[in-house]
């Protein structure tokens, strides 16, 4: 301690060399490593009163407060914001699963902004992580200081331990993975066996680099993978607002039309609303609701194909703008037809297939139809017990509904075609496989027979702004469920094929023609369906719906599943690891004194810097702060660098030469 007092007050940088004994905290011991090692290094030199007391204070500071205030906001930080996450997108905001993705209102640019902060927050405490580790590690080898044991590093390994917890980095991973792995050819050349404690530096830091980087690679899976996309929530639909968008049979008008025939011969003319005769009131009265709404101008009702092509009568009232999703019951048709014109057209003994009037037709087979007719067009409900057609030629005491009491029920048509017909070449035959055969020059000639079912239906509507609008951009008619309608609803509907308005081979004249995607089969059925519900229109009335709801349409997200989750796993195990390594930090710290600053001697290099150039005053070795060690500089303190007679080195006080 003279000699070091000498120097301190008579320095002579001439003299000066780094690695006198002077320089050394205690002076070169040859006392054993062993648990006397540090008393008895401790006890030979001259203690003043300060660094008796500085001695103290470190000696009993604890580290935990420290490892705490670095670790929890580490752990709360990258777990909370990764439930944050989680709650933004599934409590926050509302959400729903389609297939292998999350829809969400959750606005895209927020969710991805918070993956990317936490992406970032994670990369960011990946050194702190590893302060909070050397405080473990500083107490382990403080340990086998003191019992002299082989977990104390060489300076090559305390080299590789200060860089892979300073670095934080994949190349001071690397460098230390591969000394320990003793691949390189300097590796190899060392015997000495690696420490524990460098050996769980290095792992720890190899993990936490994996984690960061998977995490990266996540986000970026995640980014690639997400959409915006419309997300349709629904609220309360107010009860102040209509909502008869349902159908149902109008008893009071269905009571007056058939009062006039309700006596003791004709009373059974109550059950379809008195719609028995063409020509009679009630027919007329209903025609023109019929044509607005087959042509969808009525305010009141309008006819929509279902999704499986049911014809329905729907409420014309329920806008786009409305938004409004709702269930109900309404009546429905859906027809289905086939060309029998194979069956019925046939050559007479002379061998012509007609006149130019129109072909030869007997029908005869499957399904069962009785037309032997040449006269024109026909129209009208199949006798399924003869086969033969109503016609339309039904007096007071014919009852068309009778023939119709089935459900479903059969319709024929004989139906002619000038677009069909071909002027250049009226020679007999089938033309393509529309069914349609040609005779003379009075067109061509198809032979229908149709199943047509009338239904109670059960739909869902929902709003033209939904994923599931129709190519026109309107709203959707789902088929939920439905049942055979009644006898009555039957014979209502079925009614109206007396009616001379049903214009259903003019409305589809061409059809399939040119190649549509429709044909004319197709087209002549669905027609056949539309107009029967159309020309209904006038004895149904609103009924409540099953249940409606307000709809909102959301500019969201679309969020794949496996990169979410993926993700949230990766940085919630991050977090978890992070904890686990402050737990064992804290346990290991608080059984050990002077961990704060075995742990500074580990975690930076200014501590190994000043014991090797710096002056030293006992007392300020036992501070903890990295800089408060250092005593006040001179000139004389200033380092060289560069080649110093055989060895390059850094030197004190000494000119390169």
């Amino acid at each position: 301690m003279a000699e070091y007092s000498s120097r301190r007050t008579q320095p002579n940088p001439a003299d000066y060399d780094p690695y006198s004994p002077l320089h050394y905290q205690t002076p070169p011991s040859s006392v054993p490593l062993g648990p006397a090692r540090l008393a008895s290094s401790y006890d030979k030199l001259d203690v003043s009163p300060e660094t008796e007391r500085a001695r103290a204070e470190a000696e009993t500071k604890s580290a935990l407060g420290t490892i705490v205030l670095y670790s929890a906001p580490v752990f709360v930080v990258t777990a909370g914001s990764a439930l944050v996450l989680l709650a933004y997108i599934f409590l926050i905001n509302q959400w729903r699963k389609d297939g292998l993705a999350i829809t969400t209102t959750a606005d895209l640019q927020n969710l991805l902004t918070i993956s990317e902060v936490l992406t970032t927050v994670v990369s960011k405490t990946v050194p702190i992580v590893l302060g909070v580790l050397a405080y473990q590690l500083a107490s382990d080898w403080l340990k086998a200081s003191v019992q002299g044991t082989n977990d104390r590093p060489s300076p090559l390994q305390l080299s590789l331990l200060i860089s892979a917890l300073q670095g934080a980095n994949p190349v001071a991973y690397v460098k230390a993975r591969l000394h320990i792995s003793q691949v390189t050819k300097e590796s190899k050349a060392q015997t000495l066996s690696s420490p524990h404690i460098l050996r769980r530096a290095v792992s720890v830091l190899g993990t936490l680099l994996f984690f960061s980087y998977a995490i990266h690679l996540l986000d970026t899976w995640l980014h690639v993978s997400s959409r915006a996309a419309f997300f349709t929530s629904t609220t309360p639909y107010p009860s102040s607002l209509r909502s008869d968008f349902g159908r149902q049979v109008n008893m009071t008008r269905c009571t007056a039309d058939s009062a006039p025939y309700d006596d003791s011969t004709q009373a059974t003319y109550n059950s379809v609303c008195g719609l028995v005769i063409g020509g009679q009131i009630q027919f007329q009265a209903s025609v023109p609701e019929g044509l607005r709404t087959l042509s969808n101008s009525s305010t009141s009702n309008k006819v929509a194909l279902a999704d499986d092509a049911t014809a329905m009568l729907v409420p014309s009232y329920v806008i786009p703008s409305d938004n409004v999703r709702y269930s109900a019951l309404t009546v429905g048709v859906l027809s289905s037809c086939q060309s029998v014109t194979s069956q019925c057209v046939y050559q007479d003994q002379g061998g012509n297939w007609g006149s130019e009037v129109g072909p030869n037709i007997r029908c005869t087979g499957t399904p069962l139809l009785n037309i032997t007719s040449t006269s024109g067009t026909t129209f009208g409900v199949v006798d399924p017990a003869s086969g033969n057609l109503s016609n339309g030629a039904y007096l007071l005491n014919t009852t068309s509904y009778e023939m119709a009491k089935t459900n479903p029920f059969h319709i024929a048509a004989i139906i002619s075609s000038e677009a069909y017909a071909t002027e250049m070449d009226p020679t007999p035959g089938f033309i393509g496989d529309s069914g349609f055969f040609q005779e003379g020059r009075n067109g061509a000639w198809n032979i229908l027979y149709c199943n047509v079912s009338i239904r109670d239906v059960t739909y869902d509507y929902t709003p033209p702004f939904s994923s599931a609008t129709n190519s026109a951009g309107e709203g959707t008619y789902k088929m939920t469920s439905w049942t055979n309608a009644s006898p009555r609803v039957t014979s209502l509907l079925a009614a109206y094929v007396d009616s001379p308005w049903l214009q259903i081979s003019q409305r589809v004249e061409g059809a399939g023609y040119l190649g549509q995607s429709m044909t004319y089969v197709d087209a002549y059925a669905q027609e056949l369906s539309r107009e029967l519900v159309a020309f209904s229109a006038s004895i149904w009335e609103p009924s409540q719906v099953l249940s409606v709801q307000n709809v909102e349409q959301k500019l969201g997200s679309r969020v794949q599943i496996i990169p979410l989750a993926l993700y949230v796993s990766a940085v919630l195990l991050y977090s978890i690891f992070t904890l686990v390594v402050a737990i064992y930090a804290a346990i290991a710290a608080r059984s050990t004194s002077f961990v704060n600053l075995a742990q500074r001697r580990i975690t930076s290099p200014i501590g190994l810097v000043h014991q090797l150039f710096g002056p030293i005053e006992p007392s300020r070795t036992w501070k903890e702060g990295s800089l408060g060690i250092f005593s006040v500089e001179s000139e004389a303190d200033r380092l060289d660098v560069g080649p110093n007679r055989a060895a390059f080195s850094v030197t004190r006080g000494n000119h390169m030469s």
